[in-house]
């Protein structure tokens, strides 16, 4: 199958992590590292950690560090020489200072070890998308070695969320099939590999973040299953109208002159189907939406009255007052007596 399959996540399914964490941390400590290092630092998130799902070490619910609000403020004209579709969209909400940084594939992730050594161990767990990611990113491997076109992966989206998540070089440098052979394979990936089929947690080689060859070839690499595919990672707090716009300008950049097909979750299905809606002949071969609510989510009302706590039922990142900022949030609500 040549048409690409582009994954789109639901609401509070991207990392959201300060732009410029040496600017922006309000005084917290950050080591930068020293030059010439070919580690990469990673970004200061303030959604989704460990720490902050737990709120330890405490900090108020207003701590700038936790906020996930998004300014109040707008600005009414456009720039000259907007593109008009870009126009149609404002006045526009400020961004503030949280950027997108990967989409959520567990929640929690623990790297213990040195990237750069031959074995470390990764203990992630409790997954949010990280098999539908895992499952879409062997597929595109599988095919590009299919078609022996030279790539390794359709576009760069995949090591974007390494890095993310890592802080270090991708997984996927250099000959991908031929690293994830058991020769080069760490004590992590041979023992691992079973626990991980048994369980959620991955034992990892820095090289061979992928299943093992064998692995692969019987799970994803028939003709049947391979195709080039994508995610599409984006800040959920945002107007629905500008994530529609920016989903199929991604599309777009990273699939032009072609349609595409989109597998979505949740928000990212009323993105999509708003993308469909548009621009019928890029999406002719179809979606599949899951967790949709095409009849509103009225549960964000009591959300917006009481704020809402995590499954930990400790972290209240979400609260009134933050979420009435989301303008996401808004696109919920029913128009209508009907």
């Amino acid at each position: 199958i040549d048409v690409p399959l582009v994954f789109v996540p639901g609401m509070k399914g991207t990392h959201l992590a300060f732009d410029d964490i040496h600017t922006q941390n309000h005084g917290s400590s950050i080591p930068i590292l020293p030059s010439g290092s070919k580690k990469k630092r990673k970004k200061k998130r303030a959604w989704l950690t460990l720490s902050h799902l737990l709120n330890f070490p405490p900090r108020p619910d207003d701590d700038p560090m936790r906020d996930l609000s998004l300014p109040l403020t707008y600005d009414h004209e456009p720039p000259p020489g907007t593109d008009p579709k870009l126009a149609e969209h404002y006045p526009r909400q400020h961004r503030g200072k949280l950027v997108p940084d990967g989409i959520v594939d567990h929640i929690i992730e623990v790297n213990l070890g040195d990237g750069e050594n031959v074995n470390y161990l990764d203990l992630n767990f409790l997954p949010f998308y990280g098999h539908c990611t895992k499952a879409i990113r062997e597929m595109d491997i599988a095919y590009h070695k299919i078609k022996h076109d030279g790539l390794l992966e359709s576009t760069d989206t995949f090591q974007l969320q390494d890095e993310s998540d890592n802080g270090s070089t991708s997984k996927y440098d250099g000959d991908a099939t031929s690293n994830a052979s058991d020769a080069n394979s760490g004590v992590f990936d041979r023992i691992g590999s079973f626990v991980e089929r048994t369980s959620f947690w991955d034992f990892s080689n820095e090289k061979t973040g992928i299943a093992t060859e064998q692995e692969s070839n019987q799970q994803h690499s028939s003709p049947k299953y391979c195709r080039p595919t994508a995610i599409f990672s984006y800040d959920w707090r945002r107007p629905l109208p500008e994530l529609c716009t920016e989903l199929h300008n991604f599309c777009e950049e990273t699939f032009p002159n072609q349609p595409v097909q989109i597998v979505a979750h949740s928000l990212g299905g009323l993105m999509t189907f708003a993308a469909m809606r548009h621009h019928p002949k890029k999406y002719a071969p179809g979606a599949v939406v899951v967790g949709v609510p095409f009849e509103t989510g009225i549960q964000y009302l009591q959300d917006l009255h009481k704020g809402y706590y995590t499954e930990l039922d400790r972290c209240r990142q979400f609260t009134p007052g933050a979420q009435f900022t989301m303008s996401s949030h808004w696109g919920f609500f029913p128009i209508s007596k009907k």
